[in-house]
């Protein structure tokens, strides 16, 4: 997605832990003559230097980085969220906290400043997974 979103003019900032991670994505975005900056950052930290126009969060779930994430936001800006749902079709995982519960994500941003533009979660018979947008006041 980082890669679709550079290749649209947008200027983007890929964050991760892992120096390996990181160093696959620089491969990568040299290799498709990107401009992609890369910082290593751990995101449990929950510190985030904005603002930014959109912010990507997909198959990553840290339900306390979610205000982080608003807070980071220009005004108008855009949170997209894209992650696991707990149920009988999920992925095997060492720790079901990093799973969301059917609901839960709507949840988490229905206190937030701003408004949900979209949420959908996935039926059970597939992937399943849950989606939102959100746009900060």
């Amino acid at each position: 997605m980082a890669g679709d979103l550079a290749r649209s003019g947008f200027q983007v900032t890929g964050l991760d832990i892992s120096e390996q991670g990181l160093a696959k994505a620089r491969w990568r975005a040299r290799s498709e003559g990107l401009a992609i900056r890369f910082r290593r950052t751990d995101l449990e930290k929950r510190t985030f230097t904005g603002p930014f126009d959109l912010i990507v969060n997909i198959n990553f779930l840290l339900r306390g980085l979610f205000p982080v994430m608003v807070e980071a936001l220009s005004p108008g800006g855009i949170v997209l969220v894209e992650t696991l749902l707990d149920g009988p079709l999920a992925p095997p995982t060492t720790n079901r906290g990093f799973l969301l519960q059917p609901g839960e994500l709507e949840q988490l941003f229905c206190s937030l400043p701003g408004s949900i533009l979209h949420v959908s979660e996935s039926p059970p018979a597939s992937s399943p997974s849950a989606r939102l947008i959100f746009q900060k006041v």
